[in-house]
């Protein structure tokens, strides 16, 4: 209904991409639009190949969904149980 696509598939695509990263490397990919970072070029490189959606765009919808992930389940954590 109007206004810009979600983009879904893209950053669906770029949260397996980070799993197979971090299951390769051993490590998290490191933050960043732009093929400057290494996990960035990855995704540069797949979107060249793969589609015709622009990376930027899109890892910039996956950190954007990322971090408002870590804000919900910081929400969603109990208090601390007292010491008794």
């Amino acid at each position: 209904t109007g206004g810009r696509p979600s983009g879904t598939d893209e950053v669906g695509l770029i949260a397996y991409l980070a799993v197979d990263w971090a299951l390769a490397t051993g490590s998290l990919p490191e933050r960043g639009r732009s093929s400057e970072k290494p996990f960035g070029d990855l995704v540069h490189h797949v979107f060249d190949w793969a589609t015709d959606a622009n990376a930027e765009q899109a890892l910039r919808r996956y950190w954007q969904d990322v971090e408002e992930g870590k804000k919900r389940k910081n929400q969603a954590q109990p208090p601390p149980r007292p010491n008794s």
